[in-house]
Formats: C-alpha cells, structure tokens, sequence
C-alpha cells in the first residue's frame, strides 16, 4: 500500500515537473508580462506576445497590448527601441484557488471578463 501511494505520488510530481518546465506559449498574459525585462527590445515583447501592439500612446515609444480578459499591459521603449518600463494593469483575480491551480496545470488563460451594461 505504501509503495503504491508513493508511486502515485512520484508520478504526480513528474507531471507536475513537466508541465512547469514547459515553454510558455505566446500571448497577452502575466506569465509572460513578467518575462520581459528592462534593457529587452520592442521586437523581443512582441515575440514573447505574439502580437504588435495594440494601440501605440501619445508618447513615442508608449505601446499597448491588451489580454483576452482586457488586461493591459503597457510598455515604454526609448527611441532605440529598448524597454525602459513594463507595467501590468490587471483587473482583480476572482477565482477559487482550485480554478487557478487547474488553468496553471491545463495552461489555460483567466475567463474573459464580460461588462453588464444596464
């Protein structure tokens, strides 16, 4: 009985060691919001993206990329074109801590986040 529950539970970790080791996929998500760094290029977040900017600001080099549930997040670029600040505008995480736990194991990107405009 012992042997079992601990092959089950060696095998759990293994799968659970796989899919944390995986690359992430691209995508407007904080996952990858957090992989971009200071001192990157505005050709390297759009590859960690996937995607051209959104909108581009009033300022030059003041970029937009905008989630599935409209989170924003919004990077400045000096004139070469390197990052020089990243900031993430997130509406607040309502999920049970089980729903985070199953999107991060099944990879799944946070509900889209619908208005009710009454």
């Amino acid at each position: 009985m012992l042997l079992l529950g601990l092959l089950t539970l060696g095998i759990v970790a293994a799968v659970l060691i796989v899919l944390a080791l995986l690359p992430a996929r691209p995508g407007v998500t904080k996952a990858n919001f957090d992989r971009i760094k200071v001192g990157m290029t505005q050709a390297e977040v759009e590859a960690i993206f996937g995607a051209k900017p959104i909108a581009v600001g009033p300022r030059e080099g003041l970029c937009e990329w905008q989630s599935d549930s409209n989170d924003l997040a919004i990077i400045l670029c000096d004139a070469e074109g390197i990052v020089v600040t990243a900031e993430w505008d997130g509406w607040p995480d309502e999920r049970s801590p089980m729903e985070k736990l199953l999107d991060t194991i099944l990879r799944r990107e946070r509900r889209k986040i619908v208005w009710d405009h009454d």
